[in-house]
């Protein structure tokens, strides 16, 4: 059995896909699969599907809609105890959990230097993705914050695969499709670098450094702060001519392609990655890069204040930070959560 979650809901078995009834009970369902393993007490499904005023019958209702998933998906998928109920999810069994074990394997990859690994591995992790998570359901309180902390995750990883597509000297198309993140997020430092940096390759310097000052006069209008170290030192470098051989260790931007160290790729600190062409995906996601765009969240703070934070790991296989906090993609140093 196959649970979907990135992208609309779906829950396949065979060569089809089941039938999950009405709204409420698909929405009971995405709730369970974004706890999966993990007991839901009743009065907290309650509040979560009728946020306002639950009828009197609410409680009622969850077992009815839990008896109906028992018979669709199996009467021992769907557990009750003390704590509540329990989607049993076996390893493997959903999407979220495949895409977030490829691209961590594929961040490992560009970490240790195999650029080509890491973007396979990187590719078939973005594969995974139909469209926004939970598409249509995902605007609903219960799931919004769940929706909001994968679609960063996403970016991550999209971050990372031009990574490891920059380490490999680009590719045609890659410009315009930075361009899109770009201006889809603006004050997302990380896609504005890599847009640099594709620039830079393509030999269009002028262009390159004309992007860092769009991007210095957005973050000061806006945001009242100068660009982070790692977009300085990249236009720095370009006005240089520098390379990575005279880069800094520790900044992954401080160095142009094509001679970009790619074990300092990808690390930790970093915000992640933009696509590539040959993504398959399970519906009619099929863009080379699975755009950002106006209606899927941005995983960043409008705010100046959102980029205090840190930018810790939301996963516990997951091993870049999610950014959830910070807008700009960049490297954040203090010590709160």
């Amino acid at each position: 059995m196959e649970f979907r979650v990135l992208g609309p809901l779906e829950v396949a078995e065979g060569d089809g896909v089941l039938p999950l009834g009405p709204p409420l009970r698909r929405l009971l369902l995405a709730v369970l699969l974004c706890r999966p393993n993990q007991a839901v007490a009743p009065d907290r499904l309650v509040d979560l599907l009728w946020p306002d005023r639950p009828p009197r019958t609410a409680a009622k209702n969850v077992q009815v809609h839990v008896y109906q998933l028992r018979k669709l998906l199996g009467a021992d998928r769907i557990r009750r105890d003390p704590h509540g109920y329990r989607l049993l999810v076996e390893p493997g069994e959903r999407d979220a959990d495949l895409f977030q074990e490829a691209a961590a394997a594929g961040v490992l990859m560009l970490r240790s230097g195999d650029a080509q690994g890491a973007r396979t591995a990187l590719l078939r992790a973005l594969g995974h993705w139909r469209g926004p998570m939970l598409a249509g359901l995902a605007d609903t309180l219960a799931l919004r914050q769940e929706a909001v902390r994968w679609e960063s995750r996403r970016l991550e990883a999209v971050e990372a695969l031009t990574d490891a597509e920059l380490a490999l000297g680009g590719r045609a198309g890659l410009v315009e499709e930075l361009r899109r993140h770009v201006a889809a997020d603006p004050l997302r430092e990380r896609f504005r670098a890599q847009l640099m940096r594709a620039l830079y390759l393509a030999g269009r310097r002028s262009e390159a450094l004309r992007v860092y000052q769009e991007g210095r006069r957005l973050l000061v209008e806006e945001l009242g702060l100068e660009p982070g170290t790692e977009l300085h030192e990249l236009q720095q470098a370009i006005l240089a001519g520098d390379r990575a051989e005279r880069a800094p260790a520790g900044h992954v931007l401080a160095g142009l392609p094509p001679q970009t160290r790619p074990e300092l790729i990808g690390r930790e600190a970093s915000t992640p990655p933009s696509s590539s062409p040959a993504i398959r995906t399970r519906g009619p996601y099929t863009s080379g890069t699975p755009a950002t765009t106006a209606s899927w969240p941005s995983g960043r703070s409008a705010s100046g204040a959102g980029r205090r934070g840190r930018a810790g790991s939301s996963g516990s296989n997951w091993t870049i930070p999610t950014c959830a906090v910070p807008p700009c993609g960049r490297t954040l140093t203090t010590s709160t959560s």
